[in-house]
């Protein structure tokens, strides 16, 4: 169940970013490639991500929080 909800949600963010910046097709298997991102050096950045996690964990539990008490 939870394999699907990830191919679900990674779906959908795909589906997203095609929306904000399509990509040029190329040939019959364009759209199911993966997008390749630029980052420094290939490294990812700690602090930055724990920080949008954390943000996305407090949206969860707000959002949790509303819907517990409708």
């Amino acid at each position: 169940m939870m394999r699907a909800a990830k191919k679900s949600i990674i779906d959908e963010l795909e589906i997203m970013l095609e929306v904000v910046d399509p990509q040029p097709a190329t040939g019959k298997l364009g759209s199911l490639r993966r997008r390749k991102f630029d980052l420094p050096d290939g490294v990812l950045i700690p602090r930055e991500i724990a920080r949008n996690v954390a943000q996305v964990v407090d949206l969860i539990d707000e959002h949790g929080e509303d819907g517990a008490s409708a």
